[in-house]
C-alpha cells in the first residue's frame, strides 16, 4: 500500500451503526484500508451476520473486524450503555481507539411530525440516539481514545439542517443541532479532530421503509441537481477522509447530490 492508502492501516475504528446503510459502507471502507473495525448497533443479529459478511469479502483481514450491541434508545441506559461499549471496544482501555463514527438513529416516522401535531415523546425520540448519544460518546470517549490530531470523531447530520423537509420540523432541528454540536466538541476535545458529515438521500436499506422503492428513487433524485441518489459506497469515501487529513477539524461537508442549491 502507498503513501496515503496505509494511513489507516491496523488503525483501531470503531462505527457505531455499523451494521447497514452508510455505517456498514463505512466499517467495509475502513476494512478495505487495513483497519482494525469495530461495529456496533442494537441487533445482536445484525452484528454477527455483519461481521461474517466483512470477513468473507476481506479474508485476509478477518481478525481485524469485531462487534459489540449497544442500545442507543433508551435515555435511562443511554449513557452505560455508550461507556461499556467503549470499554468493550478497547479492552477496558488497553488498546485505545483512533476513530469513532457515529452513523446510528432510526427514523420514528410512525411519531407526529408536523409542527402541528409534535410533542415532546416526538422531540425525545428524534434527539436520544443522535443528540443524547453522541454527547455521551463525546463526554467519554477521551478515556478510550488516543487524544492526537492522528485521531478522530464523526458525527452524521443531514442536508435538512441546510434545506428543511416540509413536515419534518424536529429532523431539521436534530440535524443543525448535531453540525453545532460539531463545532463545540471539536473545541473541547482538541487536539481530538471532530467532523461531521452531512448526507443528502443515500439509496439504503432503510429507504424501503418509506414506500415503494422506485417512486421514491424518482421522486428524490428530481430533487438533486445529479438527479440521481447517492451510494452509500460514495458518501463513505467521506468518512475515511475526515479519518486521513490530520488537518481538519469541526468542518461539517455534505454528500447531497447538490440538493442544497437546486431551487425547489
Amino acid at each position: 500500500m502507498g503513501k496515503y492508502t496505509n494511513k489507516l492501516v491496523n488503525a483501531r475504528v470503531l462505527v457505531l451503526g455499523g451494521t447497514s446503510g452508510i455505517g456498514y459502507a463505512v466499517a467495509e471502507a475502513a476494512v478495505d484500508h487495513g483497519a482494525f473495525v469495530i461495529v456496533s448497533s442494537s441487533n445482536p443479529k445484525k452484528i454477527q451476520a455483519t461481521i461474517e459478511q466483512l470477513q468473507k469479502s476481506y479474508p485476509d483481514s478477518s481478525s481485524k473486524v469485531i462487534g459489540f450491541p449497544c442500545d442507543l434508545g433508551n435515555p435511562a441506559t443511554l449513557e452505560s450503555n455508550v461507556e461499556n461499549l467503549l470499554k468493550k471496544a478497547t479492552n477496558d482501555g488497553k488498546d485505545k481507539l483512533d476513530h469513532v463514527v457515529f452513523t446510528a438513529g432510526d427514523f420514528p416516522m410512525n411519531l407526529n411530525n408536523t409542527l402541528s401535531e409534535i410533542n415532546v415523546e416526538t422531540i425525545i425520540k428524534w434527539s436520544t440516539t443522535r443528540i443524547f448519544g453522541n454527547a455521551m460518546v463525546a463526554k467519554h470517549l477521551p478515556n478510550y481514545i488516543n487524544m492526537t490530531l492522528n485521531s478522530s470523531y464523526t458525527l452524521t447530520s443531514g442536508v435538512a439542517s441546510m434545506k428543511p423537509l416540509p413536515g419534518l420540523p424536529i429532523l431539521s432541528g436534530v440535524s443543525g443541532n448535531l453540525e453545532s454540536l460539531t463545532r463545540a466538541f471539536a473545541v473541547e476535545l482538541v487536539p481530538l479532530r471532530v467532523n461531521c458529515v452531512s448526507p443528502g438521500a443515500i439509496l439504503t436499506e432503510e429507504m424501503h421503509k418509506f414506500g415503494d422503492i422506485e417512486v421514491l428513487k424518482k421522486q428524490w433524485s428530481s430533487a438533486n441537481l445529479t438527479e440521481a441518489m447517492g451510494l452509500p459506497e460514495d458518501i463513505a469515501e467521506l468518512y475515511i477522509y475526515f479519518m486521513k487529513d490530520k488537518n481538519v477539524t469541526g468542518t461539517v461537508t455534505g454528500s447531497d447530490g447538490g440538493t442544497v442549491i437546486k431551487s425547489r
